[in-house]
């Protein structure tokens, strides 16, 4: 009895919470498009570190950071659709013109077990990016008169890729005789130096918030998502490099958060404009495979089972204008 009365003092709290019929969807399919440019800006790095030498006590591992700056454009867009509060997206967007300000960054040094470090190499290089991304998006919104809140699944494919030319170099060590040069030694090398490539996969889970701030006319929203799936696979060819290395690095389990705040306005019945800032952080164990040609034989010598991580951050700022049909 008091199981049974306990179940209708909650129901008559839901009710006085939530007003009849103001959880209720019509059963009617809304259909929107969005178009926009969308400013995107980041770095995103792997790095590598294997085992060189070891003596007893002593383990001495060779270290290197390549860091792929970007600063991009893209035009593109999405097809929404919504039915019961249910919701579903799927999205393009292409990138159309890059900075030419960025540099990446190389750095090469040695370590080991005891503190040790030792930097062998620096390096400057002038980037041409070429990326999309293809995005998914499925959630449910509840509606509580001018709030909508509810738990969303993303999906996003991000695909890169970096020519690397002129090539600015430090040395600080001769790595033929094992000399330390005093000053470093400065050399250039124009050209196409390296090409690196990244296949990045990030479902999400999180939860969108949004008010209506003026009825069809003002909505201001939020979003938070976290992921421990990220997974990413990439490529890199060392193309000024006399023994040919190339390398491929692939893991998956990785961990990623968003944060995204974004504002609409109504211009009139079904028409809007939008802008958003978001933010995303990244970081995947990964294990490397290296390939390059032996200087005794000639012949190629792989090296696999390296350890690595790819890591990136990436910030967009986007304008869009959406438009809703109603079926």
């Amino acid at each position: 009895m008091r199981r049974k009365c306990s179940f209708y003092v909650a129901l008559a709290a839901l009710f006085l919470l939530f007003p009849p019929g103001e959880m209720l969807y019509s059963a009617k399919l809304d259909v929107s498009v969005e178009f926009g440019s969308e400013r995107r800006e980041g770095f995103t790095q792997y790095q590598i570190k294997f085992l060189t030498v070891e003596e007893e006590d002593l383990q001495i591992f060779g270290n290197s950071r390549l860091k792929f700056p970007f600063t991009s454009y893209f035009s593109g867009g999405y097809v929404h659709a919504e039915y019961m509060g249910f919701c579903a997206s799927a999205g393009y967007w292409q990138e159309y013109r890059s900075s030419k300000d960025d540099r990446m960054e190389d750095f090469d040094w040695l370590s080991s077990n005891l503190g040790d470090y030792i930097p062998l190499a620096y390096g400057r290089t002038t980037p041409d990016t070429d990326m999309y991304y293809l995005q998914f998006r499925l959630e449910y919104e509840f509606r509580v008169k001018s709030i909508e809140f509810g738990p969303f699944v993303d999906y996003t494919k991000l695909h890169s890729e970096f020519m690397l030319t002129d090539l600015s170099q430090f040395w600080y060590y001769d790595l033929q005789n094992g000399t330390e040069y005093d000053p470093p030694r400065d050399t250039m090398v124009e050209g196409e130096v390296l090409y690196y490539e990244q296949d990045l996969h990030m479902p999400l889970f999180g939860a969108d918030f949004g008010i209506t701030a003026i009825p069809e006319k003002l909505k201001l929203n939020t979003k938070l998502g976290v992921s421990p799936f990220v997974s990413v696979d990439d490529y890199d060819d060392h193309i000024i490099r006399a023994d040919s290395l190339e390398a491929w690095n692939s893991g998956d389990g990785g961990t990623s958060w968003l944060f995204e705040l974004g504002a609409a306005v109504g211009i009139f019945d079904g028409l809007w404009i939008s802008g958003e800032f978001g933010y995303n952080d990244y970081s995947v164990n990964t294990l490397g495979t290296q390939r390059l040609i032996s200087d005794d034989t000639g012949e190629y010598v792989v090296a696999s089972g390296i350890n690595s991580q790819v890591r990136g951050v990436m910030r967009k700022f986007r304008f869009s204008i959406s438009y809703l049909f109603g079926l």
